[in-house]
């Protein structure tokens, strides 16, 4: 099925034809190259300054009539060349563009390659490796081990109490360097906190204890300790008395041995028993006695019998004869490292 166009009138001759399509504006293609020669025309011309031939410019810009005209007018445009280095084997390059900077493509994949591995050292094993992305571990196993057992952080610290170096895990909140010092820093943080008890109902506690025990209402393990451990020479004493004892002896110059292991006195039911304090230049032994209960009366009396043919050799120190020994030392030093904790305290 055909379609069929409006009349139209020719813009040349003015004469009515049907056209074909609907875009059609001439009746014949003589007429449409006649037109367009006239308008071509009217156009305005231009004088080429090289060749000097009339042209009808396609734009407001347009100076020559054509390419060659332009090169041969202002001759080759010269652009300035940058010579550069390779980045990987250093050859002298010329710079095509501003991002070049290899001379090829090999050059680019080997540098590419040897950036991504780095020589590092090993936190396990401490060997050097080329390191893939990052990798703090040579191998797998080394990695097992690091995660495991991370490396720590050591760093040295001053007391707070007697201003002396020692070294600690950074991680960690330790303020003291044993725990003799330890002991003085929790005293005085907690000096005027709690209630404090008066001596009447201290006198009140000690009665209706004393009776609980001897209606059987509390029992008294004869293994349970009263003392308090403290720390004097880097040595672990089992109560104040010792320590205060061991003072005494270093005062005098008088050397002594606490529980030394190697003079285990044999008792006659068969078992041995360790003397407090021996003293190497006198020979003689030096038993500390704190709270008498049933076993510590059997086990002096057991010694008794075992220095029963020179009892000069044993000095037994308990509460009657505890107060002899001069103190002066030991509370003197408790209340210097109190002052010195203090003083730090307020330089801080």
């Amino acid at each position: 099925m055909k379609l069929i166009f409006n009349k139209k009138k020719c813009k040349e001759c003015l004469i009515d034809f049907t056209p074909t399509s609907g875009v059609q504006l001439f009746c014949s293609p003589i007429c449409k190259r006649t037109y367009y020669k006239i308008v071509d025309l009217k156009k305005e011309r231009l004088d080429c300054p090289t060749c000097h031939a009339i042209f009808i410019p396609n734009s407001h810009l347009q100076k020559y009539c054509s390419a060659k005209c332009n090169v041969k007018r202002n001759g080759k445009v010269v652009r300035e060349v940058e010579i550069i280095k390779c980045k990987q084997c250093e050859k002298p390059m010329e710079k095509t563009f501003y991002q070049n900077k290899f001379c090829n493509k090999i050059c680019r994949d080997i540098y590419n390659k040897n950036k991504k591995k780095l020589i590092k050292e090993c936190r396990v094993c401490k060997k050097t490796f080329l390191s893939n992305f990052g990798s703090i571990y040579c191998s797998n196993y080394c990695r097992s081990e690091g995660i495991r057992n991370p490396p720590r952080r050591i760093e040295e610290r001053n007391c707070v109490i007697c201003i002396n170096k020692y070294s600690c895990v950074v991680s960690k909140k330790k303020q003291t360097c044993s725990r003799k010092c330890q002991s003085v820093l929790i005293g005085i943080k907690n000096k005027g906190k709690g209630h404090k008890t008066s001596e009447a109902t201290k006198l009140k506690q000690s009665l209706t204890r004393k009776r609980m025990i001897a209606i059987g209402e509390i029992k008294i393990s004869p293994k349970s300790s009263r003392s308090k451990h403290t720390y004097y020479k880097d040595i672990m004493f089992r109560s104040t008395w010792e320590v205060k004892v061991a003072m005494y002896l270093d005062d005098n110059n008088i050397k002594w041995e606490y529980e030394n292991h190697k003079r285990k006195i044999p008792l006659k039911n068969g078992s041995s028993y360790i003397v407090d304090f021996y003293l190497p230049e006198m020979d003689k032994y030096i038993e500390v006695k704190g709270w008498w209960d049933e076993s510590s009366i059997k086990k002096c009396d057991r010694l008794i019998e075992y220095f029963d043919m020179d009892l000069s050799k044993l000095i037994i120190v308990d509460k009657n004869n505890i107060n002899d020994i001069n103190l002066n030392r030991y509370y003197s030093e408790q209340s210097d490292m109190c002052c010195k904790f203090e003083e730090r305290q307020n330089e801080i």
